[in-house]
């Protein structure tokens, strides 16, 4: 049976969440949406200690994401495209009409002159 690596600090004891980045030269740690200043270059954003000023790593530059309004109205158009091809499906199963039955009408019509 395997047991698990026990730490040893106590109970109390704070774990960092994995997203914790964490200084060498001064042990500054926060998180990497945290008090990190982010310098750009091109295509990668560099994570800098506001303590002692030293990059900590680089990362690949996030491409900006859509607005929350951008997100909304494609959503809305994506709804009423799948509503009109489900409308457009509809009438092409009922398109085009068929002609009446002529025999039906007859048949009904010799029925309503035999019950007068």
């Amino acid at each position: 049976m395997t047991q698990s690596v026990t730490s040893d600090a106590g109970p109390d004891a704070v774990i960092p969440r994995k997203s914790t980045l964490f200084c060498p030269d001064c042990d500054h740690a926060s998180t990497a949406d945290g008090d990190w200043i982010r310098r750009t270059h091109g295509e990668t954003v560099a994570y800098v200690c506001p303590v002692c000023a030293t990059s900590i790593t680089e990362r690949p530059r996030r491409a900006d994401a859509p607005s929350v309004w951008y997100r909304l109205v494609r959503r809305s158009i994506d709804v009423w495209q799948a509503s009109v091809a489900a409308s457009c499906s509809g009438l092409a199963t009922t398109w085009p009409p068929r002609p009446p039955d002529r025999r039906l009408d007859r048949r009904r019509n010799t029925e309503d002159r035999s019950t007068r």
